[in-house]
């Protein structure tokens, strides 16, 4: 990865952030993502897929999946009941082979659609809307519920209630892979080991240039109160 698409990735995350403003970055494609969201509106809309009661229950857990772990939508519609769990004190979700800790509004969120899933299967006679006895149920089943939801259908339906998931996965991206071994993203963000690398090192050199960038400003910002208490 050259230092300069290092560098456009950089800035387009710092304009998410509003750290800085009137840029504009020309990309080439480069495997790297460069649309993030403002931070603003990446909270919003998680706190909307938690709270809106408004919204169909499937957007919220699908919208608040993305925002929290950068999970493709694709993978999301694949799983099944029986990747959660509980015990006493937290609830899970398997992806792939990682469990992740749930926050209780989310957790309460998945119990809520698998709850509904199980009143739909009742309602088929006790055919389970898996693909077949003792298959578990798709928690996004499609039509027929053997299969899962189309994701072309289920993209539109989260843009309609203003909740789009490239720039929104691509912030969860950056939040999250500070803190995770690369293998960990590789099979939990659904994407190329390669690519998870080039994510960890593009990462690590940003918030490195980040936090150095913030110290020589607030520094420079001492340099100029002290200076301004010396003239007084």
């Amino acid at each position: 990865m050259s230092n300069a698409k290092a560098l456009g990735t950089f800035l387009a995350w710092m304009l998410a952030r509003r750290l800085i403003t009137g840029i504009e970055v020309p990309r080439e494609k480069d495997g790297l993502p460069y649309r993030f969201q403002d931070q603003d509106d990446h909270s919003a809309q998680l706190r909307r897929c938690l709270t809106d009661s408004e919204v169909p229950l499937e957007v919220r857990v699908v919208g608040a999946l993305v925002r929290l772990y950068a999970i493709p939508v694709a993978r999301i519609v694949a799983l099944t009941t029986d990747r959660f769990s509980r015990d006493e004190t937290h609830s899970y979700l398997m992806i792939e082979q990682n469990a992740v800790i749930l926050p209780p509004s989310l957790a309460a969120l998945i119990e809520e659609l698998i709850a509904a899933r199980q009143r739909d299967g009742l309602k088929r006679r006790g055919i389970r809307a898996g693909a077949g006895p003792g298959v578990p149920a798709f928690m996004f089943p499609g039509r027929p519920p053997s299969r899962p939801r189309n994701t072309t259908s289920l993209g539109k339906e989260l843009r309609r209630f203003g909740l789009p998931t490239l720039a929104a996965r691509n912030s969860a991206m950056i939040a999250n892979i500070v803190d995770l071994e690369p293998v960990v993203v590789s099979d939990l963000f659904g994407i190329a080991p390669q690519t998870a690398h080039k994510w960890a090192q593009y990462a690590q050199t940003s918030w490195a240039t980040y936090l150095a960038a913030r110290s020589a400003e607030t520094a420079s910002g001492h340099n100029v109160q002290r200076s301004s208490r010396m003239s007084v």
